[in-house]
């Protein structure tokens, strides 16, 4: 049994918050039906992808290593979502920009540096465990930059697009 859940910041009114601090309201308990598959472990896989943009228009610098967090939420706590690698790492990661052209051009004027690059988003990460998905009512996807963990906030949400597909596939018991 497997389930996908699309977050789409195109879609202002499905989030709270900021775009790339967002809050989406979900109810599992609605989406899963039957309680066996609520109550089980599962692992996800997170695919997130951009709608192509020059990055001085979205805001985001080439020059910066961003990373994600995405968290279930269940009420006021989290929901045990760890990396499967024995470490019981937070679901997390780095944002890996694509270009087909060029990693970045600079042009100063007046001291500014602009980036007049292609930047895409392109991540593909897999093999979080996560113990339960019974009732998460929000899941919350935050980039920050990886130097000092600054919240990103875009110069303009209508050029930074994304979407986060996480994919819920069910543990096989032993």
């Amino acid at each position: 049994m497997s389930y996908k859940i699309i977050l789409d910041s195109y879609d202002s009114v499905s989030y709270s918050q900021d775009q790339y601090n967002a809050v989406y309201p979900i109810n599992m308990n609605e989406v899963i039906r039957n309680p066996d598959d609520l109550e089980s472990a599962y692992m996800m896989s997170v695919k997130i992808t951009s709608v192509s943009s020059l990055s001085s228009e979205s805001g985001f610098n080439p020059t910066i290593i961003y990373g994600y967090n995405i968290g279930l939420n269940s009420g006021s706590r989290g929901i045990n979502a760890y990396q499967y690698n024995n470490k019981h790492q937070n679901c997390c990661g780095f944002l890996r920009f694509e270009n087909n052209f060029y990693t970045y051009s600079s042009v100063t004027a007046g001291g500014n540096t602009t980036y007049l690059s292609h930047l895409n988003i392109k991540v593909d990460d897999s093999d979080f465990y996560v113990e339960s998905l019974k009732n998460v009512n929000s899941i919350t996807f935050q980039v920050s930059s990886a130097f000092d963990n600054t919240i990103f906030v875009s110069s303009d949400n209508t050029k930074s697009r994304y979407n986060v597909i996480l994919t819920f596939v069910k543990c096989k018991k032993e």
